[in-house]
């Protein structure tokens, strides 16, 4: 069963957990998992405990905590409690064992192809001119999203992960002679500087900056 279509505002919100989702988090065994941690997912405002169920998946569980110690936050190590559904940590101020729900330690990533399709289900970018949409052009960076049509004519349209860290290889990318010179790179990002220039006649933009919140 297809999950319930997103409001703009969660829809959003997935974009930018996305985003951070590019950013690796160590597990116990010191193994790096893609996603974003239950606490991080416990500040969220707007997604519900459902949306998160349709459109996230638990990938492992992180092998770290933050916790306060006087007036700033640190990082604690954290294990797997006897008790099921439970991690423990000592707590640095006072050394007793404290315990914690598995899922504030639990990472979950968004399904890219979930993801994609759906953003180019948005764009209306027909099945058929999605054949390059299954495989990363840029290994967790770069995707095409397929062809949108604009006006009279079909623009390559591009979702670009980390934008802001990984700008030289994603741009360097762009510089080959069988791609377009034209095309259109969403960035799960915030803007880049008008210093900046974007690659050939390409045009980079915040997917944010293209939803409106009202519909």
């Amino acid at each position: 069963m297809s999950p319930k279509p997103l409001s703009t505002p969660s829809l959003l919100e997935l974009i930018d957990l996305f985003e951070q989702s590019g950013q690796p988090i160590l597990d116990g065994d010191g193994q790096r998992l893609h996603g974003v941690p239950g606490w991080e997912l416990s500040r969220r405002a707007i997604l519900s405990s459902l949306e998160l169920a349709a459109w996230t998946e638990c990938v492992g569980y992180a092998g770290f905590y933050p916790v306060p110690r006087g007036d700033e936050v640190v990082m604690v190590d954290i294990e797997e409690d006897d008790e099921q559904g439970q991690y423990r940590y000592r707590c640095p101020e006072t050394f007793r064992v404290k315990a914690i729900p598995a899922e504030m330690a639990c990472v979950r990533t968004i399904p890219t192809a979930k993801l994609l399709n759906h953003l180019a289900d948005l764009l209306e970018i027909p099945q058929a001119l999605r054949r390059g949409i299954a495989i990363a052009a840029v290994d967790d960076a770069l995707w095409q999203l397929g062809k949108m049509r604009i006006g009279l004519a079909h623009i390559d349209v591009w979702l670009a992960r980390g934008l802001a860290t990984r700008i030289e290889t994603i741009f360097q990318y762009f510089g080959q002679s069988a791609l377009p010179d034209t095309g259109i790179i969403f960035t799960t990002g915030p803007t880049l500087s008008a210093m900046t220039p974007p690659p050939r006649n390409y045009r980079v933009i915040p997917l944010a900056s293209v939803l409106t919140l009202h519909s």
